[in-house]
């Protein structure tokens, strides 16, 4: 009876300190905004409404436009797909909005498709396969860097975060960064 007491509290302890230690994780990266050269800048998908991009879409997108305008890389690529009677898909929206604030059309790709990270960052693959890319920088809010991350370079990548420093999403709320450390969690294991 000892010894099974004693495996279950080092279950509990070893679940603990890896729950603990996923979230420090989650935080650190998040919190880190260093630029490096890349071959390519994502801008992962959220909301947009006919066309206009909610205020955590239009983060991302002012924090991918700073990079490309200081050279960072030189191919922006948004995503995201769209709801149910939606007009538009998030990375269309995203386009929209890079090439209104004067990016050339050469320099923005939209990749319309997934509804959730990992189904957009697989359709986004192929075409940073098909531009011979190698290094990638992923734009999205700070708590959702890490898991991004991991994603893109599970694909073969190096990859780099940049990530949101204002508006919505940005915050690192005490319950984002207890569903990312989940999500990281379910994706890892």
């Amino acid at each position: 009876m000892h010894l099974v007491k004693t495996f279950i509290a080092i279950i509990i302890a070893t679940s603990v300190v890896v729950v603990l230690g996923v979230s420090a994780w989650v935080i650190n990266i998040g919190g880190k905004d260093v630029l490096y050269r890349s071959d390519a800048i994502v801008v992962l998908g959220a909301a947009q409404f006919d066309g206009r991009p909610s205020d955590v879409l239009q983060a991302r997108l002012d924090r991918a436009y700073e990079l490309w305008k200081v050279r960072t890389a030189r191919k922006v690529i948004t995503t995201g797909s769209n709801q149910p009677g939606d007009r538009t898909t998030e990375a269309q929206t995203g386009r929209q909005y890079l090439l209104s604030k004067g990016m050339s059309r050469a320099s923005v790709i939209a990749v319309a498709k997934g509804t959730n990270t990992l189904d957009s960052l697989r359709a986004v693959d192929h075409r940073l396969r098909d531009l011979g890319a190698t290094r990638v920088t992923v734009v999205t809010d700070p708590a959702h860097t890490v898991r991004s991350l991991i994603m893109v370079r599970d694909m073969g990548y190096e990859a780099f975060g940049a990530p949101t420093r204002y508006g919505a999403g940005s915050k690192m709320t005490f319950s984002y960064v207890v569903r990312e450390t989940a999500a990281v969690l379910r994706y890892v294991f």
